[in-house]
Parts: C-alpha cells; sequence; structure tokens
C-alpha cells in the first residue's frame, strides 16, 4: 500500500512542477524582475513534453519486456 502512495507520489510532484513551470512562463517577465528566475520557451511546452516521454518509457517497456520473454522462450 505504501508503494501506491509513493507512485502517486510522483506523478503529483511532476504536476505540481509542470504546472510551476507553465506559470512561470506566463509571469516571466514578474520573475525576472522580482526573483530572478528565467523562463523560457522550453517552459511552455512543458506538458507536451511529459506525455511524449511517457509514451516513449511505455514503448522501451513494452520492447524491453518483449525481448526478455523472447529470451526466457529459447
Amino acid at each position: 500500500m505504501a508503494l501506491n502512495y509513493i507512485w502517486l507520489g510522483f506523478f503529483l510532484i511532476a504536476f505540481v512542477v509542470a504546472l510551476f513551470r507553465l506559470i512561470g512562463y506566463y509571469f516571466r517577465d514578474w520573475f525576472a524582475h522580482n526573483l530572478g528566475w528565467i523562463f523560457d520557451q522550453a517552459d511552455s511546452n512543458v506538458f507536451n513534453a511529459i506525455v511524449e516521454s511517457t509514451f516513449v518509457m511505455a514503448k522501451t517497456g513494452v520492447e524491453v519486456s518483449i525481448g526478455l520473454i523472447g529470451l526466457m522462450a529459447l
């Protein structure tokens, strides 16, 4: 049960960080002037990057598991 909470925590932390980066991009002038934090174009595409990397990692996981199943079948 504890691993479920850890797994959920990973997703929640990633969502909060991505949301902060997106908000930081839209208010980049305020952050740069008051805090000295710089947000660029990559921060506006953070959710697209998360979704793309999720599908790439899922594809990699399937390819590895198929290879291991084939190896066990020998």
